[in-house]
């Protein structure tokens, strides 16, 4: 008997713990699907961006540095085989902090100049709390956030502007970290 309430115990902490490892880190996933809007905008098939109250409860206030996962979303809504950053050379990946107000993004390098190790720029909130973008572009968001959970949270992130005018986003997850390791990477 004892060894069997020692089974069922050790099988609780070992299922606790997977269930707690599961919100240490967020991924993409690379199954996903995308629709296009008229502004050729992706969103997720299901339409779904997190609310205002799990914005504020999992993001505000909070660090994010974004993940290597980030996959290009093609013209058919489906996520590239290949890691959008595998063989990037220059702009890196950037970090977050999401204020009461306002949202700043740092801009980071891979090969950056020592002098110049991040660009930070003011973004604006819109379409409740779950997209932000350059104040007054509303047509081209600069980040269409998903989901989030107490790790991190995953988002539609623009990358560019092709010469035909078209936009170019990825799918990308963000770890929240500490300020002081948030600082750390922008050194």
């Amino acid at each position: 008997m004892k060894k069997q309430l020692f089974l069922i115990s050790a099988l609780v902490v070992l299922f606790s713990a997977c269930s707690k490892d599961d919100d240490e880190i967020i991924t993409i996933n690379k199954n996903a699907k995308f629709t296009f809007n008229s502004n050729l905008i992706p969103q997720p098939a299901d339409g779904v961006l997190i609310t205002d109250d799990d914005f504020d409860k999992c993001l505000k206030n909070s660090y994010f540095l974004e993940q290597a996962d980030g996959r290009w979303i093609t013209g058919d809504g489906t996520l590239d085989n290949e890691l959008f950053w595998e063989n990037m050379i220059g702009i890196g990946t950037d970090g977050y902090y999401f204020a009461d107000d306002s949202v700043y993004r740092y801009v980071l390098y891979i090969d950056h100049n020592p002098s110049i190790p991040y660009i930070k720029d003011g973004l604006a909130y819109f379409d409740g709390r779950a997209v932000v973008s350059y104040p007054d572009d509303n047509e081209m968001p600069v980040l269409k956030i998903v989901k989030a959970n107490d790790a991190g949270f995953t988002a539609i992130r623009l990358i560019g502007v092709k010469g035909d005018g078209r936009p170019s986003y990825i799918y990308s997850s963000y770890q929240k970290v500490s300020k002081s390791d948030f600082e750390k990477r922008l050194k």
